[in-house]
């Protein structure tokens, strides 16, 4: 097995959901060092795990933050339609007049 075949696997053993939150295979680091190496590189393997999982931990903040802005978002159009055609439904309803609501809950 390959050294990127042995870091996909324990990767997948991880979890490539919880790639997206810095639970990176150790493996990788490793592949990293070897390559900074082989090209005579003085970069290290560690500070490009660290740099990346920061990258990540960034990008799922924005992608939070941009999905937040647009639920909350008081001119978001789509959720002003659907909040106008709840409200008008609750207006219309009304509770039937059965003696189901004057019993106790335990009576039913």
């Amino acid at each position: 097995m390959t050294d990127v075949s042995l870091a996909f696997d324990i990767q997948s053993d991880i979890g490539w959901n919880l790639l997206l939150e810095g639970w990176i295979a150790y493996e990788r680091e490793f592949l990293q060092s070897s390559h900074y190496a082989l090209i005579g590189s003085r970069k290290s393997g560690r500070r490009w795990l660290i740099q990346v999982i920061k990258k990540l931990w960034l990008v799922s903040w924005d992608m939070w933050e941009h999905r937040n802005g647009i639920l909350h978002d008081s001119d978001n159009a789509q959720l002003q339609s659907q909040t106008q055609k709840a409200n008008k439904k609750s207006d219309n309803f009304i509770l039937p007049r059965s003696g189901l609501y004057r019993l106790p809950l335990t009576g039913i």
